[in-house]
């Protein structure tokens, strides 16, 4: 009688830590699952911010503004890259622009969407 008490005591302990165990391993397993998680939405939200940023800055620089800074790039031989837009105007447009970390600044006069002038001023 002693035996059977004191194997099913044994079975019993053995029985709760065998689930205790089961039920730890289920919760690391959602707790990395939940990690996965949360990193794949903060790459999907740096990726929407950058989406972001890019399409505010196309947004900003104005249709005037793109031809003045194409004219710079083919005159410098070299990637400009918009540094600000000094003053704009129906006709005119003058931007201050990087081209290897030097600024330039450049005065254009534009009529009917095309180019008319494109003057550099160090």
């Amino acid at each position: 009688m002693l035996k059977i008490i004191i194997g099913s005591y044994i079975g019993c302990l053995f029985a709760g830590f065998s689930l205790w165990f089961v039920q730890q391993q289920y919760y690391l397993y959602k707790v990395e699952e939940v990690k996965a998680t949360i990193v794949l939405d903060k790459h999907k939200n740096d990726e929407r911010k950058k989406t972001l940023v890019t399409s505010i800055e196309n947004s900003k620089i104005e249709r005037s503004a793109k031809l003045c800074l194409n004219e710079a790039t083919k005159y410098h031989q070299s990637k400009a890259v918009l540094k600000n837009i000094a003053r704009r105007g129906s006709e005119f447009v003058a931007i201050n622009y990087f081209i290897n970390n030097n600024v330039f600044h450049a005065q254009c006069y534009i009529n009917d969407h095309t180019l008319t002038s494109f003057k550099v001023i160090d």
